[in-house]
């Protein structure tokens, strides 16, 4: 595999929130097969099985910095949040970790003779799905065409029927006198030739952010072989419009 440093990681959305910069120093993964231990007696070795549950657990360090849409007011949020992380770049296609996190501590570290610091730990709410099965749909990038606009197409060589999520997180928007951002996440048997179909639709967004959403899709729903996003500028927006969020997908293995 390639290797890569922090200057490839793409993004990191929380709840919308584009706390990726100067404030963030590292982030960590953990992913957790529950396992149990069935070793009984007169075993020699011991025997670990598998329970059927898994953890993920996601940890953010960084400098405390309390500007409005910041780094840390994303990490005060308890509520559920829905992450997006791009950690080898920003590009459509490469891999994603994307879930709806539950914040379950927050520690600010002040200190004499350093700059203050401050961690979140996240458990996942809800996903993430297999890892090895997130993509980015739409990379991070102000977005400014008044659409529809297709983004670039997801080619996953096969369809699923397992089901799995998508995302989005948006960071910023203007409309410039438009009512609403619209975000879909459409696919196709044939490269979006003669097929096109709305897989999942977001809500509409009409404020200015930062906002974000994850929608469920159930095991038994095809998810055919190629996947992208499409966005609109909904009613009469103006040439300032502007509109910057990134959106995923991620299927069930």
């Amino acid at each position: 595999m390639p290797l890569r440093s922090s200057a490839t990681v793409g993004f990191l959305l929380i709840g919308g929130r584009s706390v990726l910069g100067a404030p963030l120093t590292d982030i960590s993964e953990v992913w957790d097969r529950v396992l149990e231990d069935t070793t009984g007696l007169a075993m020699a070795d011991d025997v670990w099985a598998g329970v059927g549950q898994q953890k993920f657990q996601m940890t953010q360090s960084g400098f405390y910095n309390n500007d409005v849409g910041g780094y840390n007011e994303a990490l005060e949020v308890a509520d559920p949040q829905v992450l997006l992380y791009a950690p080898s770049s920003n590009t459509v296609g490469d891999e994603l970790v994307a879930l709806s996190g539950v914040r379950t501590t927050f520690v600010k570290l002040p200190a004499r003779g350093v700059l203050h610091k401050a961690t979140a730990t996240y458990f996942a709410a809800q996903g993430p799905e297999d890892l090895n099965l997130q993509k980015i749909l739409a990379n991070l990038v102000a977005r400014t065409t008044l659409g529809p606009t297709n983004l670039a197409i997801v080619d996953w060589g096969a369809a699923t029927t397992l089901g799995g999520a998508v995302y989005v997180g948006l960071s910023a928007l203007t409309l410039d006198g438009g009512t609403s951002l619209g975000v879909s996440v459409h696919h196709s048997t044939d490269n979006f030739g003669a097929d096109d179909t709305v897989l999942q639709v977001f809500t509409n967004i009409t404020g200015i952010g930062p906002a974000a959403e994850r929608i469920a899709i159930p095991s038994g729903t095809t998810i055919k072989r190629y996947t992208r996003i499409q966005y609109v500028f909904n009613g009469a927006s103006g040439v300032n419009r502007t509109a910057t969020f990134a959106a995923g997908i991620g299927r069930s293995n």
